[in-house]
């Protein structure tokens, strides 16, 4: 409801209520109602009402909006547009118990942006953002509704991805990894180009850890790929 229509039912109810007192207050006296009380009684309250409403409702709206604005900045990363750590892995809890009960594939990745203190150190830290800024679009364009993708701290970020198996999340992270090495960021002038490192576990039948153990499962794939040359995706294996 837009904040005109909301003043103007507030304004037609107070004209009512106002007509409607009036014209019982007459006849309980048992006197007549003439025009001119009729005119007062209306417009008495279209001046009173629709001028306090008018404030109470623009006060009411910048309020919600405020409200809306705190909760946006709880649930998505300013920098990424991304969810944030707390309310991403709340969110994998409930996805991981549904596959867990359904016993569908649920991957976990893990993702890292090569370098990123080089970045930082040669462009700034405003280069640095742009980075994290331009990834951020990219993983929502690679990415389905469905897919939980949070930034979890600085330059590392996860996706929890429902009914996907290894070879789905594998498929995925190739293709984020492509999509920003086709997409280098444009800064003042300059091209900055990076490499992400990725690692993928998966929950299946013979791998129904709990999400904190898949979680360090897709740690320790992302520690292969950083120690295998970097901008590769690498899949947990119990052997590591």
């Amino acid at each position: 409801m837009g904040r005109a229509l909301s003043v103007s039912i507030i304004t037609v109810f107070s004209i009512a209520l106002s007509l409607g007192m009036t014209i019982t207050m007459f006849k309980l006296s048992g006197q007549n109602i003439d025009l001119y009380t009729l005119f007062v009684a209306s417009v008495v309250p279209l001046i009173a009402a629709s001028t306090t409403s008018s404030v109470v409702v623009n006060l009411l709206f910048e309020i919600h909006q405020i409200k809306e604005e705190m909760q946006n900045l709880v649930t998505y990363d300013v920098m990424t547009g991304l969810l944030t750590r707390r309310v991403f892995l709340t969110s994998c809890k409930s996805a991981h118990q549904i596959a867990y009960r359904k016993r569908t594939p649920f991957s976990f990745v893990s993702i890292d942006i090569d370098n990123f203190k080089q970045i930082n150190d040669l462009y700034g830290h405003a280069g640095g953002d742009a980075v994290l800024q331009s990834f951020g679009e990219v993983v929502k364009q690679c990415t389905r509704a469905s897919d939980l993708v949070g930034r979890i701290g600085g330059e590392e970020f996860a996706l929890a991805l429902p009914d996907t198996d290894t070879a789905g999340a594998v498929r995925l992270g190739n293709i984020i990894r492509l999509a920003v090495k086709r997409a280098p960021v444009d800064y003042l002038g300059q091209t900055i180009r990076y490499t992400l490192s990725i690692g993928v576990a998966q929950v299946d039948s013979e791998n129904s850890n709990d999400l904190e153990q898949l979680i360090r499962q897709s740690d320790e794939a992302l520690y292969v790929a950083k120690n295998s040359g970097k901008d590769r995706v690498s899949v947990y294996e119990p052997s590591y």
